[in-house]
């Protein structure tokens, strides 16, 4: 059990050992449990002001959702001590306890059962005290907590390029924001995943890169999606990068067409094989980046046939707004090698495996993407150090590194992928 910490004259409620300096109570008119079964813990605060006495607080008025010694989930309501001030006013002790419904040892458990697939909507519901819409209100919950904690992954310091691969998921579009540094030391090549984004929700996105927009990395490679929202969002930090266009979404927009305009649906069925099998032919160096160039050329004056259709005339319109700005968008593609893997393909058959499988809204399954890329511990707000290597042993610095390494190998797409497959299965 954890030590105590030491009382300043000023009782203060964070986590469930604190407790131990509160008396347990056991009213009888009080609810053993929560309507949806959670076990309910009552106390009292002792008295630390020398006045008259004048009762206590409603033990509603202090609550908070906490684990208890033996790792469940309880509620813990706690009463306060008023008393009468020299003035005959009824005042209320301080108790300095968590503003938020949960403290953070709950938080850090709602986190480890959202986070893990194996826990669907209902098991949610019955283990937490969610709102009716249970993914939704565990989501908002976590995210301000999971970005204050160092839950996700931390944006690139440096890159060379940047590819913001878009995929359908339900009716969202998840956008993977992944990075690669090329530099003169030998390493796997490999993009790795710094982000998650959720249709057109790029605040965070602008934040995060303006703080590294500096040096080689305004010049950096960016394969992008035909989104003019996320163009310009990149392109007002970045504005001397190089940006191409992610020709893999043609697969995507023709299987699109293929659903929503079904007297052609074999014509763009015909378009999209064929432009699959060019893109996979280039990538596993079966033909020319030129010659896979000239299909997607194609696909593209096949497409610009269908413009006034509800298919495709956000797509066409995206599309050439960019070319007007960066008229290379579309070809450049094809000259950046760095580009020509299967990622798009793979992020995408696997996204489909687990909507088949699992179906989790689009927020979740990007929560428990991001949150399993590395894993902090927690630091309390009052004991932050900075590290000083030349004050640790070399067993403790190998540690460190080891660390490091092993959060820079989950980041890697390749460790992702095999994620999204895994949580697919379990």
């Amino acid at each position: 059990m954890n030590k105590i910490p030491d009382f300043f004259g000023m009782y203060m409620y964070s986590n469930y050992d604190q407790l131990r300096r509160m008396r347990r109570d056991f009213p009888k008119r009080c609810a053993k449990t929560t309507p949806s079964g959670i076990p309910c813990e009552y106390y009292t605060m002792p008295r630390n002001v020398d006045a008259p006495p004048a009762g206590y607080t409603p033990y509603t008025q202090h609550q908070v959702y906490d684990v208890n010694s033996k790792g469940k989930l309880v509620r813990v309501s706690i009463r306060v001590p008023r008393y009468k001030d020299k003035n005959g006013n009824v005042c209320e002790e301080v108790l300095s306890m968590v503003e938020r419904k949960y403290t953070h040892d709950a938080l850090d458990m709602l986190h480890q059962h959202f986070r893990n697939p194996a826990y669907t909507y209902d098991a949610l519901q019955k283990k937490f005290p969610l709102a009716k819409n249970a993914a939704a209100d565990a989501y908002n919950t976590l995210l301000p907590w999971a970005k204050k904690n160092h839950v996700f992954p931390d944006y690139p310091h440096r890159y060379t390029h940047l590819w913001f691969i878009s995929v359908p998921y339900k009716q969202s579009t998840l956008i993977f924001c992944t990075y690669f540094y090329f530099d003169d030391e030998p390493k796997i090549f490999d993009f790795s995943l710094f982000d998650i984004l959720i249709n057109n929700d790029f605040e965070s996105l602008q934040k995060n890169m303006q703080r590294y927009a500096y040096g080689s990395n305004k010049k950096a490679c960016i394969c992008i999606p035909a989104n003019y929202a996320l163009y310009k969002a990149l392109h007002n930090i970045l504005p001397d990068a190089r940006y191409v266009f992610d020709e893999f979404q043609l697969l995507t927009i023709t299987d699109q067409c293929a659903d929503k305009i079904l007297k052609d649906k074999q014509y763009f069925l015909s378009m999209h094989s064929e432009t699959l099998m060019a893109l996979q032919n280039m990538c596993c160096r079966e033909c020319s980046a030129k010659a896979a160039q000239s299909v997607c050329a194609s696909t593209i004056r096949s497409l610009l046939d269908y413009r006034n259709t509800d298919a495709l005339s956000s797509f066409i319109n995206n599309l050439e707004v960019i070319l007007r700005e960066q008229p290379r968008f579309i070809d450049d593609y094809f000259e950046i090698s760095e580009f020509h893997l299967l990622l798009p393909s793979q992020i995408r058959e696997s996204i489909e495996k687990f909507l088949k499988q699992r179906g989790y809204e689009a927020t979740r399954l990007s929560y428990m993407l991001l949150s399993n890329v590395k894993n902090l511990p927690y630091v309390e707000p009052d004991a932050c150090y900075s590290i000083v290597p030349a004050l640790m042993t070399d067993e403790e610095i190998e540690k460190m590194n080891e660390e490091a390494e092993q959060i820079e190998s989950n980041a890697l797409m390749s460790s992702v992928l095999y994620n999204l497959y895994r949580m697919s299965d379990d």
